[in-house]
């Protein structure tokens, strides 16, 4: 509810950087000064790291560390806020005029100073291309009222494309919103082509290294699209059924914000990126993303107690990853040369593993 701190891991300080410093919760609506929901966005600035923005029913922005803060829009939600004597239960139909509404999500491109994105929970889509001076309304039409913009996505690649997940459940309607523009909201078009009929969407994402790979979070996995959206098909593999409320690429990987069930990492998207064609008709053998080597630490230092949250690393060494259109008649070999062609390394899917050796005489956690 607006409530923000900072904190300098250097000193330990902690400093409220609150942007109005008296408290709202429990007042009418239309009396706060700023509105704020539980989640209220907080985004930094992609191309000035100095930059914060954070969403209330205006986008506020401070660029000290939230010593001061300005509004650089009017109230992008088109609330009225001025019926503070109204009384009566808030619907849907009056909750506008009442007084409600909130940005629900913002967006800087990453490629456009001043361009930002801003979505609210009531419906509207803004956008601004210098910096705050004039907004424009670039809703989708016949958007319905109150349908939350869960997440908007400034595309990576092109400063005029932006793609938007919208969220409807809690007017009953569980089908999968996702709309994508090419020219700066004039017009968008809905693309959930392949997103299961119940799998209402909460974030997109676009894949920084190459365009046209998108990633979605539904209420039933997340979804994978190489067309830009035409067509979506799931990325479940051995994640469990569970809601994906965000995604984010880090580091070439993607990451899962699950509702419940941890966070959950899928290691190297270069095989995704490299299915330009769709999937190959033969045998293909990717290229591998980068790997380092590194000297194995042999601190072996005490292992966290078992009730203590950890994930799991990413296997060691370089990983290869192949595809073989139908199980193979034979054996499949992997043979690995050096720039000279020479045989360095082969395996063999008739190689034997080693026998296990003697059960070590303690934990293996240890």
């Amino acid at each position: 509810y607006g409530t923000l701190h900072r904190f300098d891991r250097r000193t330990g300080q902690t400093q409220d950087i609150t942007p109005w410093p008296l408290g709202a919760f429990g007042q009418p609506i239309a009396q706060r000064k700023y509105r704020f929901t539980w989640t209220s966005p907080l985004v930094f600035d992609l191309l000035d790291p100095h930059t914060l923005y954070y969403g209330a029913q205006q986008l506020l922005r401070t660029r000290d560390g939230g010593l001061r803060w300005d509004a650089v829009s009017p109230d992008l939600t088109g609330a009225v806020s001025q019926a503070a004597s109204d009384t009566g239960p808030v619907t849907l139909a009056n909750a506008g005029a009442r007084g409600w509404g909130v940005i629900y999500t913002i967006a800087p491109s990453p490629l456009e100073p001043g361009k930002i994105w801003v979505g609210t929970d009531n419906g509207l889509i803004q956008l601004t291309a210098d910096g705050g001076a004039t907004w424009r309304n670039v809703t989708p039409p016949g958007l319905g009222s109150w349908s939350k913009i869960s997440l908007i996505e400034a595309s990576p690649h092109d400063p005029a494309e932006a793609y938007a997940a919208v969220d409807r459940h809690r007017l009953d309607d569980l089908a999968p919103y996702v709309y994508r523009t090419r020219d700066d909201g004039r017009t968008w078009t809905r693309i959930t082509d392949g997103i299961a009929p119940g799998a209402y969407v909460h974030a997109v994402r676009a894949d920084s290294a190459r365009a046209g790979l998108l990633y979605a979070g539904t209420e039933l996995g997340p979804y994978v699209s190489f067309d830009d959206g035409d067509h979506w098909q799931t990325l479940k593999l051995n994640l469990p059924v569970v809601s994906v409320r965000d995604l984010a690429v880090h580091d070439n990987d993607l990451i899962a914000a699950t509702h419940g069930r941890a966070f959950w990492i899928l290691d190297d998207l270069t095989p995704l990126q490299q299915l330009t064609g769709g999937v190959p008709r033969g045998p293909y053998l990717f290229r591998p993303e980068r790997a380092y080597r590194l000297r194995r630490s042999v601190s072996n230092d005490t292992p966290l107690p078992p009730e203590f949250p950890q994930g799991e690393n990413p296997p060691a060494g370089a990983i290869l990853d192949y595809y073989l259109p139908a199980p193979a008649s034979g054996p499949v070999t992997l043979e690995l040369a050096d720039a000279q062609g020479n045989l360095v390394r082969q395996f063999s899917s008739r190689d034997t593993l080693p026998p296990p050796g003697a059960p070590p005489s303690f934990m293996n956690a240890w």
